[in-house]
């Protein structure tokens, strides 16, 4: 399996587990491009399968879809089946998902869940769009454990609220412009991200930033947990969450603690 670096851990984690091996292709620094020509070149190297997460996880940024076309096109050249982790994705406008490639290449699945910006993690519910060749095969493969009534009901209802899909991503448009600063301004550095994603990795290379985070009570992802997908990652960095619009006055306080005091963690 081939991947971006970093990424989420846990399909690469259990294809491994499976007794496969993964292979990340990092991010390019110091500018934190997308890696597009070294990722099409390691497609010819004998992989099976390309996962990426789109938008991003940790970074939040996304793909353009012209990208995934060109990446997909040459997988499918290869023989190489894309999988398409679409968890952030309802925080972007529909017109970027990956699902306007499914009509066009035969190797491609989508995934999406309900967990991110559908808020609902507990129902344990997601959806894919596959093509018909990729649709007979995973047939075979498909266990008989089917969602709960509950949660399919929830998940219907929620996807025929377009409204409040519309409104998820205007508030986290918003969240995000006023956050995106005032991590600036307390020292950190944000790495590229997508404006309306829930999500953002923030990098401090002369400090332990997750203990830096921690000594003022925010809680944040370490950037040691994506070692998986991108083994240089330590936590200098880490991943945030946007809080909630009533907690960013008190976000907001706690950074400038930290940046008028110590960040020798």
């Amino acid at each position: 399996m081939l991947g971006v670096g970093p990424q989420f851990n846990e399909i690469p984690s259990e294809f491994v587990a499976a007794g496969g091996s993964y292979l990340p292709v990092p991010i390019q620094e110091p500018d934190y491009a997308f890696p597009l020509k070294t990722l099409k070149d390691a497609l010819k190297n004998g992989v099976s399968v390309l996962y990426l997460d789109n938008p991003n996880n940790p970074l939040g940024r996304l793909i353009g879809l012209k990208t995934l076309s060109e990446i997909v096109r040459v997988a499918n050249q290869e023989g190489i089946i894309v999988i398409i982790d679409e968890a952030y994705a309802d925080f972007v406008d529909d017109n970027q998902s990956a699902a306007n490639l499914i009509s066009h290449f035969p190797n491609i699945a989508v995934l999406r869940s309900f967990s991110k910006g559908l808020g609902l993690a507990a129902a344990r519910i997601g959806y894919m769009f596959l093509s018909s060749e990729l649709a007979h095969y995973y047939r075979m493969l498909d266990v008989p454990f089917e969602p709960s009534l509950l949660s399919a009901v929830l998940a219907r209802a929620t996807l025929e609220d377009s409204a409040f899909i519309r409104r998820v991503r205007i508030n986290s448009t918003n969240e995000k412009c006023l956050l995106l600063p005032l991590i600036q301004e307390a020292g950190f550095t944000v790495l590229p991200t997508h404006p309306s994603t829930s999500i953002l990795t923030a990098h401090r290379s002369d400090c332990d930033i997750v203990a830096s985070f921690a000594s003022v009570s925010i809680a944040v992802e370490p950037g040691s947990a994506f070692q998986r997908t991108h083994p240089a990652w330590d936590n200098s960095y880490c991943r945030l969450r946007l809080p909630q619009p009533s907690d960013i006055n008190e976000f907001k306080k706690r950074l400038i603690y930290l940046k008028e005091n110590s960040y020798a963690y």
